[in-house]
C-alpha cells in the first residue's frame, strides 16, 4: 500500500516587492508517496526552490497547507517545526553546507548527534553510508581536503543517516561537473532503490532529470506537467 509522505493544498508562496506582488507559488497541490524518487524541474524563476522550501517547513505559505506524513504544518512552533526538520526530513543543498572545522566523519554524524544517537550506532550508520557513497577511507579529511563532489557526498551521508522519511535536494548538482553529477545522482537512485528513502530535488540539471522516477515541472508557480 502506498504511504503518504509529503502533501500540499492549494499552496501560494507571495514576496512584496516594493509595490509589486511577486506569486512564487499559485495554489499547487502535490502529493509525494514513500519511495519516490521525484524531481521538481522548470526554468529559473519558476517556483522549484521555493516550492522545496516549503516542503521543508524552511518557510512558511502565504496561502495553503503542508502536510508532512498526518502532521499538517501550519499552527507548528518554532521548536516543533525544528524538531520535525530534525527528525523526519533530511537536506542536501547546492552549497554543501558543511562545517568546516569538522572532518568529514564529524560532519556526516552531526544530525545524529543532534538527536542523542548513541556514538556506536552513529559510527554504525555513518560508517555504512560512507561505504556505500565511495568515502569508505576518508572520515578523517576536513572539507577543505575533499572534492566538491565528495562534499556533497558527505552532505548526502549527513542527510541519509538519521533515516529520515523524506530528503529534499535543492539544485545538488549545480556546482560539479557533469560526470561527478551524473556519478552522484546514480549513487542517490541506487540508495532509494535499496533504502526505500523518499527524495524529491528541485533542479534544472539533465542529469538529475533524466534519473527522475517521477517529474514535475513547474512554470510561473505553478505545475505545468507531470510525468
Amino acid at each position: 500500500m502506498s504511504e503518504t509522505v509529503l502533501r500540499t493544498q492549494g499552496l501560494w508562496r507571495t514576496y512584496q516587492q516594493g509595490d509589486l506582488q511577486v506569486h512564487a507559488l499559485r495554489g499547487v497541490d502535490l502529493t509525494i508517496e514513500r519511495g519516490e524518487f521525484t524531481v521538481l524541474a522548470g526554468p529559473s524563476g519558476s517556483g522549484k526552490s521555493t516550492l522545496l522550501n516549503q516542503l521543508g517547513a524552511l518557510d512558511t505559505p502565504t496561502k495553503g497547507e503542508v502536510f508532512v506524513g498526518d502532521q499538517r504544518l501550519a499552527g507548528m512552533s518554532k521548536r516543533d517545526l525544528a524538531d520535525l526538520r530534525r527528525d523526519r526530513i533530511g537536506f542536501v543543498f547546492q552549497a554543501y553546507n558543511l562545517v568546516p572545522v569538522l572532518t568529514a566523519f564529524e560532519n556526516a554524524e552531526l544530525i545524529c548527534l543532534l538527536q542523542g544517537m548513541p556514538a556506536d550506532e552513529r559510527k554504525r550508520r555513518v560508517d555504512e553510508l560512507m561505504d556505500k557513497v565511495g568515502l569508505a577511507g576518508l572520515g578523517a579529511r576536513f572539507p577543505r581536503e575533499l572534492s566538491g563532489g565528495q562534499q556533497q557526498r558527505v552532505a548526502i551521508v549527513r542527510a541519509l543517516a538519521p533515516r529520515p522519511a523524506l530528503v529534499l535536494a535543492d539544485e545538488p548538482t549545480a556546482n560539479l561537473d557533469s560526470e561527478t553529477a551524473t556519478a552522484l545522482v546514480s549513487q542517490m537512485r541506487a540508495l532509494n532503490e535499496e533504502l526505500g528513502t523518499t527524495f524529491v530535488f528541485s533542479s534544472h540539471d539533465a542529469h538529475v532529470i533524466d534519473q527522475a522516477k517521477r517529474l514535475v515541472r513547474l512554470k510561473d508557480g505553478q505545475i505545468e506537467a507531470e510525468a
